[in-house]
């Protein structure tokens, strides 16, 4: 009588294909955040790295063109803190023309681990045609951009 014909025996084959489903499950279940949070604890794994994201809270609805002194609609933005800490966060808004740079606004915010907060941007102060509008957080290197034209009132589009 083999092992396969034993009564609760089983073959060396599914064996393998039990042991292979334990490890797939154990693996999955390590992707998980109570996993993550398992494999930390057994020393398995080092914490997650801080990080922050800055970003447009609406991209397809950036503006293809402002108007001078206005807020312009839909470019809000948003930071995000990815660590485990709070942190404290600058930011600055800038219109940018061939090599002019001209600060808008700028902004302070604290934000506690895994928080948000959505910002409009300021006012901007441009000339007549094609400008740059960027975000940055100050210190640091996290910085977004969008491609503009700016219309003074009585602008003809």
């Amino acid at each position: 009588m083999s092992t396969a014909d034993a009564p609760g025996g089983l073959s060396p084959a599914r064996k393998s294909l039990i042991a292979l489903a334990v490890l797939l499950m154990v693996l999955g279940g390590a992707q998980t955040p109570p996993g993550g949070t398992v494999l930390r604890a057994l020393g398995l794994t080092a914490e997650p790295p801080a990080y922050t994201e800055l970003s447009f809270t609406t991209p397809a609805a950036l503006p293809d063109f402002v108007q001078a002194g206005a807020v312009p609609e839909h470019a809000s933005f948003e930071i995000r803190n990815r660590g485990t800490t709070a942190q404290d966060y600058r930011w600055s808004v800038y219109v940018e023309r061939g090599k002019r740079r001209v600060k808008a606004g700028s902004g302070a915010l604290r934000l506690g681990p895994g928080a948000a907060r959505t910002l409009k941007p300021p006012a901007l102060r441009c000339t007549s045609g094609p400008v740059r509008v960027v975000v940055q957080l100050d210190g640091r290197t996290e910085r977004i951009t969008f491609h503009s034209v700016c219309q003074r009132p009585g602008d003809l589009v």
